[in-house]
């Protein structure tokens, strides 16, 4: 009968440890490769089950959705995809969009189901936050998670899209279309839902608003029609306008209304068929 002989004690626990190393050493590589090291302290910063979403955001693990996340201030935003990590991710993780300490009042275009709203209000006591949002199912869930987290005196929820002109628009309503990706079509069709639009010339007088300290503007390409028919002096009423746009073709028509309006860009990360950038006041 052949010898078995088995390693010494501290050459397997050393074996096995070499196991663990090997792995947090292949998840190590793919956050250098990512360049995701800082975003990783980040999410260890802001959420409870950040070793979920981040094995999440790098497909290297799976969520039972929908996933309910819990903010490490005690808020709980839900997830109802992949497509929803990475949202969350950019939003808290990434710090797409760069708040400034001093802003009072923030408003969010393309609010979504409400990653940045929420960020802004746990980051800025006291801030008044405008969410707008048009699309009804997801304006749906943004109004939830204002109310599940008792932020009604500070998230004011606006229900439209923003366009050149106050009219209705269609949008497209695809029943396997991500949340982040609805955006205002031409056609009018089975796959496409009605909702109302605004300038934002009527946002701020609707809403009473002077000023606005952060503009944030993800809008789907509806950007451009946004900018179309937006009084300079209205522009220079915000303080600081971060933009993800699109049709990188068409990007220098939002440079040239901006610069014309008195505005530098600060900050550009370009993309290969989007990109993002913030531009001040000067």
């Amino acid at each position: 009968m052949p010898t078995v002989t088995k390693k010494p004690l501290h050459l397997r626990e050393t074996h096995s440890r070499g196991r663990e190393l090997s792995r947090a050493g292949r998840l190590a590589a793919s956050f250098l490769k990512f360049r995701r090291s800082v975003e990783v302290s980040r999410c260890i910063r802001f959420f409870d089950q950040w070793r979920l979403l981040t094995w999440a955001y790098i497909a290297a693990g799976k969520l039972d959705y929908p996933f309910r996340v819990t903010t490490r201030a005690g808020h709980t935003l839900t997830l109802e995809d992949w497509s929803e990590v990475t949202t969350l991710w950019h939003v808290y993780c990434a710090q797409e969009y760069q708040l400034r300490a001093r802003a009072e009042l923030v408003v969010d275009l393309g609010a979504n189901f409400g990653a940045f709203s929420l960020l802004t209000a746990e980051r800025l006591p006291g801030v008044r936050v405008i969410a707008v949002e048009p699309f009804p199912s997801t304006y749906s869930r943004l109004t939830d998670m204002i109310e599940q987290n008792s932020l009604a005196d500070t998230i004011t929820p606006v229900m439209a899209a923003i366009n050149s002109h106050d009219t209705n628009v269609h949008m497209n309503a695809q029943a396997d279309g991500h949340s982040y990706a609805r955006k205002i079509v031409n056609e009018t069709t089975e796959h496409t839902v009605e909702v109302p639009a605004m300038t934002l010339s009527t946002l701020f007088r609707t809403h009473q608003l002077d000023q606005i300290d952060f503009l944030k503007v993800d809008i789907e390409g509806g950007e451009y029609a946004l900018l179309a028919n937006c009084d300079p002096e209205l522009l220079r009423q915000c303080q600081t306008i971060a933009m993800e746009y699109h049709d990188v073709a068409r990007r220098q028509v939002i440079w040239d209304r901006l610069e014309a309006a008195g505005f530098e860009c600060v900050r550009h990360h370009p993309g290969g068929w989007s990109g993002l950038a913030e531009f001040r006041r000067i």
